[in-house]
């Protein structure tokens, strides 16, 4: 099988903030109906040797500047489409911002990324996502977890930025604002890939990334939400 033949699944992620966390948020979204409705995401989750089913609740309101996106994980498909997409190989460092349990992140380095990072806001979330990458399969790649806010995080080594709709858009700004001022210091190749872009508007407002591609949202089925994805590149890539 290709992961890119592989169907969608009814699954959103992102940033949230560490508030009031109870165990039956910490197993929502976890159990055995969940992965009998998504084969193909526990078949990958199977082969990595990593649990990434979960759930976590937003935080905020929508309108404001720090909202916090819940977080379930994006379906593999749309993962290694995206990545494959961007053409992550192994001069990578790509960056998975509202990481979740990792999966992305796995599938970066599946792919031979030479390194992939997530960062999350939510401790239990990067506890468990390293927990994650102590037993994950091939062993011995370069994979890390950061329990910081997307603000806080550096972008200095990033060549690869992913995100899946994480945060509200004064938090997407001052990501682009830090992207951009990494890179007209050490001009390079980097490339954005944006499952369910609702902030693609200030992406698309930077003067150093261009839109390069655009895939509208899949039709609604029973195992597919449909989100769109949205891609960007430095200006010289």
């Amino acid at each position: 099988m290709r992961p890119e033949d592989f169907p969608a699944s009814p699954h959103r992620a992102g940033f949230i903030a560490p508030f009031n966390l109870t165990s039956s948020m910490l197993h929502r979204g976890f159990g055995l109906k969940t992965r009998i409705l998504n084969p193909v995401d526990e078949y990958w989750d199977r082969r990595l040797g990593v649990s990434t089913f979960g759930y976590f609740p937003p935080q905020g309101q929508p309108n404001d500047d720090g909202f916090r996106v819940h977080y379930t994980p994006m379906p593999y498909s749309v993962c290694f489409s995206m990545l494959r997409k961007v053409g992550v190989d192994a001069d990578d460092v790509l960056v998975d911002l509202g990481c979740g349990l990792g999966r992305a992140v796995f599938a970066a380095s599946w792919l031979g990324a030479r390194r992939a990072i997530g960062v999350d806001i939510v401790p239990e979330l990067i506890k468990r996502a390293k927990e994650n990458a102590e037993r994950s399969r091939p062993v011995g790649r370069d994979i890390d977890f950061h329990c910081l806010s997307a603000e806080q995080f550096p972008l200095a080594d990033a060549t690869v930025l992913v995100m899946f709709h994480p945060f509200g858009a004064g938090t997407m700004r001052s990501v682009i604002r830090a992207a951009e001022e990494e890179l007209a210091k050490r001009p390079r190749a980097f490339r954005v890939a944006y499952y369910n872009p609702v902030y693609a508007s200030v992406l698309d407002e930077s003067k150093l990334l261009r839109r390069i591609d655009h895939w509208p949202a899949r039709p609604r089925t029973f195992l597919s939400k449909g989100y769109a994805v949205t891609f960007w590149a430095s200006q010289d890539t």
